[in-house]
């Protein structure tokens, strides 16, 4: 079904802009969480842009791979230890952290992020959240690339933040 500019929703949906658009998440995340504003009482804000950024950078490369977005959504939805697993077995590269701290976004965590819940929770560090995010954007550009996307250079993160 075409929209008014004329495109499906999988035209319109692809990697490319997949990939830009997490890279804008986790710049948004960094920009947060360095600024000199008040300290938040809650970091849910920052901890649900950085899991979305993580989540766009996974399916931005199942997309490249050939998913519909429909495809994308049906079998992963915000499953994010299926989608690393699905990428994983695809060619990206992923370290120990980065894989314990898809496992700790996936789940009640990423809810946690959007929806106000109480009790005890664990959760994966903001500096882990910003090397991980940080590493995707590295591993999914080179992906993207090596597939001759021609996804722009991910955005500097500032060396304070990977800490």
């Amino acid at each position: 079904m075409a929209t008014a500019t004329g495109l499906s929703p999988e035209e319109r949906t692809t990697a490319l802009g997949m990939y830009h658009f997490a890279e804008s998440y986790r710049h948004g995340a960094n920009r947060i969480r360095l600024s000199k504003a008040k300290p938040l009482m809650f970091d849910a804000p920052i901890r649900f842009l950085y899991y979305h950024s993580i989540e766009l950078y996974l399916k931005s490369v199942l997309r490249a791979l050939g998913l519909s977005p429909v495809e994308i959504k049906s079998t992963y939805g915000h499953q994010f230890c299926k989608l690393q697993a699905a990428c994983e077995r695809n060619g990206l590269d992923f370290d120990d952290e980065d894989i314990a701290v898809i496992g700790l976004v996936d789940g009640s965590n990423y809810w946690g992020s959007r929806y106000i819940e109480t009790g005890y929770v664990r959760h994966a560090t903001l500096p882990a959240l910003a090397r991980t995010s940080h590493s995707l954007s590295q591993n999914a550009f080179a992906f993207l690339r090596s597939r001759r996307i021609l996804v722009r250079k991910p955005v500097i993160t500032p060396s304070r933040l990977r800490k």
